[in-house]
Parts: structure tokens; C-alpha cells; sequence
């Protein structure tokens, strides 16, 4: 890749966060809808429509419907191609955050800790 070319798709490292269980998976038309339970360090660095990588393989967040709950819609070239479509409940995934919300979650800390000046916004 070169300065100045397109950058598309998500910005993960391939490091493993945590580990997260799977509650449910339901086939929704011609999606699987799998529903994780987070451990609570990773709950704030997920966002609807935001990047999560799975085992590896990274997907958007479909939706947050509960709190600790991701919910990933995979589709079935995604569940034919890769492990995620064999996933049943009870079973651990490796899950990555998405890189941009660790360095805010980084570089805000100081500001937000106890102790700390709060961070504000002036004009």
C-alpha cells in the first residue's frame, strides 16, 4: 500500500482482546445472527455498524440489543467461508476490538481517570 492510497475495510492488528461466549445463533433469512456476551473491558469499545474482528475474521457489529450483548449478522458467504458458520451456543471466540476506539480509549484515560482534570471542551 502506498501514501495516498485508499484505505478500506477494518483497522484491526490481529491480536486477541478477550475472549467472548456465544449465547445464541439464529438463522434470520439468509443471515446467522450470533449473539455474544462480551467480557465488560471490551462492552465500551463497541459501536453499531462498528468494525470487531472474531476469530480472526473481521466483521461489523450489527447491533448492541442488550447491555454486554454484541450481536454480529453474518452472512452466508462469511458463514460458509470461514469457522463463524459452525459457531453453536456455548462456545468461545477470540475478539479484537477495533483499533481507533483502543487509542481514544488510550489517549482519553488521563483525562477521565480518578485524580485526573477532567477533560472539557471550551470554546
Amino acid at each position: 500500500m502506498r501514501l495516498g492510497d485508499r484505505l478500506g475495510g477494518h483497522l484491526v492488528q490481529g491480536h486477541v482482546d478477550d475472549v467472548a461466549q456465544v449465547m445464541s445463533v439464529e438463522a434470520v433469512d439468509d443471515a446467522l445472527l450470533v449473539d455474544l456476551a462480551l467480557p465488560d473491558d471490551l462492552v465500551p469499545l463497541m459501536v453499531p455498524h462498528g468494525s470487531v474482528a472474531v476469530d480472526g475474521v473481521s466483521l461489523t457489529v450489527n447491533a448492541l440489543p442488550s447491555p454486554g450483548i454484541l450481536q454480529l449478522s453474518l452472512i452466508g458467504f462469511t458463514a460458509s467461508h470461514t469457522t463463524l458458520g459452525d459457531l453453536r451456543a456455548g462456545d468461545r471466540v477470540h475478539v479484537e476490538a477495533d483499533m481507533l476506539g483502543k487509542y481514544v480509549r488510550q489517549l482519553v484515560a488521563p483525562y477521565t481517570a480518578g485524580g485526573a482534570p477532567s477533560l472539557s471542551f471550551q470554546r
